[in-house]
């Protein structure tokens, strides 16, 4: 089953997977890499990425600023289907943005 973060025709499974056996990466921040009202994000076959992760025990990030939007409600649900680890992250460039973090734990 494909779940889409966007329209964009490439599927990026395979640079993901790759990316989750590196056994340096502990969280796979940015998973869909959108940007509200700026860039669509990646496509991938998510429910293998979350798989993948989860099994090798790799957390995937909700990206807590507002204009990210990383993962979607529906692919937050396939993430906790695959037994996923999350990370909450504000992705704060200064001490103003920490406070973005109630928009990720209201996910």
């Amino acid at each position: 089953m494909f779940l889409f973060c966007s329209e964009k025709e490439e599927n990026q499974t395979d640079r993901y997977l790759a990316a989750l056996r590196n056994p340096s990466i502990h969280i796979l921040g940015h998973p869909c890499g959108r940007i509200y009202n700026f860039r669509l994000g990646l496509t991938a076959d998510w429910s293998r990425v979350f798989g993948t992760a989860a099994q090798l025990g790799t957390a995937v990030e909700i990206d807590c600023y507002p204009d990210r939007q990383d993962l979607s409600i529906d692919l937050l649900a396939v993430a906790r289907k695959e037994g996923c680890h999350m990370s909450l992250g504000t992705d704060s460039h200064g001490a103003s943005q920490l406070r973005f973090m109630d928009l990720g734990i209201a996910n």
